[in-house]
């Protein structure tokens, strides 16, 4: 038999494994996330029919000349089938749970059992409140309690059920507005503010702002309540200003005379206690005191127009169930709550490899990490090398068309040039036969 025809059959069997592998990338042109592969051919065996040899003189005068070695190859095989990594273009979805990877990483999920890695982020919630692949598996990361996420934990199913915001005591109180200058000595603007305790009930308590002193444009304030949960002690601090005696005040305040502007509020105040009922809620005592109420120093004014008091920033709220959900760029799962209020409680994590060619194919849009692609390096998108998230997007599939087409013709004429190898093979073998008619 003659060489040539095992050369041509293993050069058919070549370009059919290249056809195998551009058939299932174009198949997979509309897949999300799909990496594309290439197949490189390598030659198999080459057969040494004379060896090279050096060139040699004798005794000083020409010898012969060296030889190059005589080789007949006996085929190709197959080098590697490569799975191509490189980026593409993203798809706009606008559904909240569609993610796509800007850079490099993969999402980790699990089955339960067993860890996979995809860049295929079209994910959804189950029944249980789970963020789940298409096929069921568990999207992994961190969750949180009452904002903080701990990334250097395990890692962890990201679910989305049961998700509460508890309460927060009000810690900051800042006002802003007018006080009318006319007003006459001893005159009283009384302001109510809603408060919240460490469980998030609300209480209401009584700004009373009183001019003391027309003269200097001193004001005193104090706090109360008729809130039957709750209760205020009465002031007894008494303040000296300028020679004015400011007395059973929590705090004063001293305006320009020129330009009606708040110089500054005045008077080291000791802790203001709201105390709760016991008898009617378990929340820890509200501590309010000059730390935390504040006077805008540029929006809180005397002068002679009506008076605007309000306050413009408030701390605390009341608990608060999620609402809403959004990713950002960190994956950081951002909850809108009942309560008005936003809080960061879950984390979606990444893996990073050294070679992520070296990742085994698992199919549903899957890898597995092998001997070769490394361990992953998991931790917070956009950290250490791993990429960022698009929100409301997915990664669209990186097979390029017409590459494809281009290589199948090339795979189509490689298969019909090693078809003739075997039929012209053939011919001369039956030339052979012939001799002995």
């Amino acid at each position: 038999m003659m060489r040539s025809m095992f050369s041509g059959v293993s050069g058919l069997r070549a370009h059919q494994l290249m056809m195998d592998v551009i058939g299932n990338n174009i198949a997979n042109v509309n897949t999300v996330a799909y990496k594309s592969s290439r197949v490189t051919f390598q030659e198999m065996y080459n057969q040494m029919l004379k060896p090279a040899a050096a060139p040699s003189q004798a005794g000083g005068r020409m010898g012969r000349g060296g030889i190059n070695p005589q080789q007949v190859g006996l085929g190709v095989s197959t080098g590697s089938v490569d799975v191509i990594h490189g980026g593409t273009s993203v798809q706009r979805t606008d559904v909240a749970t569609d993610l796509a990877i800007e850079g490099e990483g993969f999402f980790v999920v699990s089955d339960g059992t067993s860890i996979k890695y995809t860049r295929a982020g079209n994910f959804r919630k189950d029944s249980f409140g789970n963020l789940t692949t298409a096929n069921g598996h568990y999207v992994l990361g961190w969750m949180g309690e009452d904002g903080v996420v701990d990334t250097s934990g395990a890692l962890q199913a990201i679910n989305m059920t049961n998700i509460r915001m508890n309460g927060k005591a009000t810690d900051r109180i800042v006002f802003e507005g007018n006080l009318d200058s006319d007003l006459p000595k001893d005159n009283e603007v009384d302001y109510d503010v809603l408060v919240y305790d460490s469980l998030g009930g609300q209480h209401q308590i009584t700004f009373h702002f009183k001019k003391v002193d027309t003269s200097n444009n001193i004001w005193s304030w104090t706090v109360s309540s008729d809130d039957p949960d709750l209760a205020v002690g009465t002031p007894t601090q008494s303040f000296v200003y300028e020679g004015v005696n400011i007395d059973d005040a929590h705090g004063y305040l001293v305006f320009d005379g020129s330009t009606g502007k708040l110089q500054g509020d005045k008077g080291q105040v000791p802790n203001i206690v709201l105390s709760l009922d016991p008898d009617k809620t378990g929340a820890e005592d509200i501590i309010i005191n000059t730390e935390n109420i504040l006077f805008s120093p540029d929006k809180f004014t005397q002068t002679s127009s009506n008076t605007t008091v309000k306050v413009n920033e408030i701390g605390g709220y009341p608990p608060g169930d999620l609402e809403n959900v959004e990713i950002d760029a960190m994956g950081r799962l951002i909850g809108m709550f009942t309560n008005g209020m936003q809080q960061h409680f879950g984390t979606i994590a990444l893996a990073r490899f050294s070679n992520p060619s070296g990742l085994s194919k698992v199919g549903e849009n899957m890898f597995q990490n092998s001997t070769n692609s490394g361990n992953p390096i998991v931790g917070v998108p956009g950290v250490d090398g791993r990429g960022v998230l698009n929100t409301k997007a997915l990664e669209m599939s990186n097979v390029d068309l017409s590459r494809e087409f281009t290589d199948m013709i090339i795979a189509q004429r490689g298969f019909q040039a090693n078809s003739r190898i075997i039929t012209t093979s053939d011919e001369m073998l039956q030339e052979l036969v012939n001799l002995k008619r």
